[in-house]
């Protein structure tokens, strides 16, 4: 029986991370991660400011990185500022071989190389008699290559037993009970390349000098290379729904009216983040949840990074790996952060709720006349007493009678939440 002193289950973003920081952190704890789908990190761009970084994660972080840009700029239809502090970018492909370059397939050697099941998945667990969790994992063995196919679906392999000390969970988004009762930031992305080299410096974060249908609506574009860009078409809007073919026919005309001329699609990628109008719950489960499966991300963005690596080098810092000592490190983060969530939930509201949606980009027309540091600690989740004062002070940029009945409404939080499960 193979036996491991942590087993992580999720190789997306959050699982992924945590691996990383462990092998930083505790190269000796001897680690396996379970992933059902045949590679790891699925099919995402992740991206995050220079103040989502914590400094004792940076040097286990940074190398993960796929690009980094020294500023950034947003358009709106009367403000254009670029705004000088960095901005970091995560590919999915980059992060899955950086993550499997770690891993061994056995464990010969100290520090003890993780070990990464692909095509597989936790179908029944148990504790012993000693106290330690037995799994049972159907799927494919260990090994270190994040592109490996599977020899047998998931459900015809058979079972193997894995005794470990800890789990964690790192899953992806659960369903939500009500998804009415949230806002969505959803989006197609394009990642493309060009006839001839583009003239951009670095990325665009909103370009909001479009038609706002379907709620705020905004361009966003990372540029990879003189002539490789990532062009997305975003939408805060109170639906998920997204109509893909259209909105990629309005990426090609964005793209011919910034005189680019898109030569070949390297990459597609759409989603739907769910942006809480309540504070979100934690998630109760058997074992210590990470990531979008445990609620904790940011409300009005729907981004987990920022949340999810605090969480980790929290983790890293106060825990010793053990189940209960790293829910309580769990619970004492989200306690930390409940007054921030209920003052972005309530924006979330006034947005969703009061704003009409042709004119909600007003309300990010008017914060990005804020101070640079206010708006680094906003996108980080950390806003402070004083700087929610100063996002709500002046003019508000909605009708006030329908501002104030929206700060009032709240539905139930948790018929809300989606929660998880062992």
């Amino acid at each position: 029986m193979e036996h491991y002193d942590l087993v992580i289950v999720g190789g997306g973003l959050a699982g992924g991370l945590f691996l990383t920081a462990l092998q930083h952190h505790h190269p000796h704890i001897s680690t396996l991660l379970v992933e059902r789908s045949p590679q790891l990190g699925g099919n995402h761009t992740w991206c995050l400011h220079e103040g989502d970084i914590p400094e004792r994660s940076r040097p286990w972080f940074l190398p993960l990185l796929s690009h980094s840009w020294d500023r950034y700029e947003v358009f709106f239809p009367s403000h254009h500022r670029v705004l000088e502090r960095s901005y970091h970018c995560l590919k999915s492909e980059d992060f899955a071989a950086k993550i499997a370059s770690r891993c061994g397939s056995a464990a010969t050697s100290k520090p003890t190389p993780p070990l990464i099941r692909l095509n597989s998945e936790v179908t029944g667990w148990k504790k012993d008699s000693d106290g330690e969790t037995l799994l049972e994992i159907r799927g494919q063995g260990p090994t270190p290559v994040a592109a490996s196919k599977p020899t047998l679906p998931v459900a015809a392999s058979k079972p193997t037993l894995v005794r470990c000390h800890s789990v964690i969970m790192a899953g992806g988004w659960q369903p939500l009970a009500d998804p009415k009762s949230f806002g969505w930031q959803k989006f197609v992305g394009l990642e493309v390349r060009l006839q001839r080299p583009h003239d951009l410096r670095w990325p665009i974060l909103k370009d909001v000098r479009v038609p706002q249908i379907d709620g705020y609506r905004f361009f966003y574009t990372l540029p990879f290379s003189s002539d490789q860009l990532l062009i997305e078409d975003t939408y805060y809007s109170n639906h998920p729904g997204l109509r893909v073919e259209r909105i990629e026919r309005e990426i090609y005309q964005y793209a011919e009216r910034q005189g680019w001329r898109i030569g070949e699609v390297l990459r597609r990628e759409t989603g739907a983040l769910p942006l809480a109008m309540n504070p979100p719950a934690m998630a109760v489960s058997e074992w210590p949840v990470l990531g979008a499966q445990s609620n904790y991300f940011h409300p009005v963005t729907g981004y987990t990074l920022p949340f999810t690596l605090r969480m980790i080098q929290d983790l890293m810092d106060h825990s010793n790996l053990t189940v209960p000592s790293m829910q309580k490190v769990m619970q004492l983060n989200f306690h930390r952060d409940e007054r921030r969530f209920r003052f972005l939930a309530m924006l979330n509201r006034m947005m969703f709720l009061a704003a009409k949606s042709e004119t909600r980009y007003r309300i990010l027309e008017r914060f990005y006349r804020l101070p640079l540091p206010l708006i680094e600690r906003f996108y980080s989740g950390k806003v402070s007493l004083f700087d929610q004062i100063r996002i709500l002070a002046g003019k508000p940029p909605v009708p006030l009678g329908a501002a104030l009945k929206a700060v009032r409404r709240q539905t139930k939080v948790d018929e809300n939440s989606p929660a998880a499960s062992p």
